[in-house]
């Protein structure tokens, strides 16, 4: 039921998706599988988040958070965090979501291509958001770089791109920011 939630919401029906992949989680709860409950928060708040529901995307990666930090986890911790920090973007609290980054990249291992890729288009945003357009540009451009070497992760390359898009257009440079998006 899980990847069938992850397959439909990526098809384009996302309450679907969400309400399996809840199940899913539920299960996982009852079953004492408290790593798998917790980590898979990610995918459910992904999809919340698409829905445009960062709300309830912040309350599920902060209950998938508890259990991970009872069971001492650092990996999919820093996932759910920057995950979080995404959320707390959309929500409009920038400094909430610059410090749960700060703790993302705190604890995310050095190796980690996915998080390397992905903190620098989240700090982007955060960045933006404050008015920090150079910088925010700067490291939108590093995201796009990192996310171009991740093999086989179309969805980073083109969030990573819609991020740089974003800033662009934030800063006044239109047709740019259309170039970007159409890439």
């Amino acid at each position: 039921e899980f990847w069938g939630g992850c397959l439909a919401g990526l098809g384009g029906d996302l309450d679907e998706g969400i309400s399996a992949i809840a199940r899913a989680r539920a299960r996982y709860h009852e079953l004492g599988m408290r790593a798998m409950y917790g980590g898979s928060a990610n995918p459910q708040a992904e999809l919340q988040i698409l829905a445009n529901d960062p709300a309830a995307a912040e309350k599920t990666l902060r209950d998938g958070l508890a259990e991970l930090e009872q069971l001492g986890d650092r990996s999919y911790s820093s996932t759910l965090l920057a995950q979080l920090a995404e959320a707390l973007y959309e929500q409009g609290r920038l400094d909430a979501a610059a410090d749960v980054l700060d703790q993302a990249e705190s604890l995310s291992a050095p190796d980690d291509a996915i998080n390397i890729a992905w903190f620098p288009i989240l700090r982007a945003k955060v960045v933006a958001g404050s008015g920090r357009l150079a910088e925010a540009e700067r490291l939108a451009r590093e995201g796009v770089e990192r996310s171009l070497r991740l093999k086989g992760h179309i969805r980073h390359r083109a969030y990573a791109r819609e991020a740089l898009a974003d800033v662009l257009k934030l800063a006044g440079r239109s047709e740019e920011a259309r170039a970007e998006g159409e890439r």
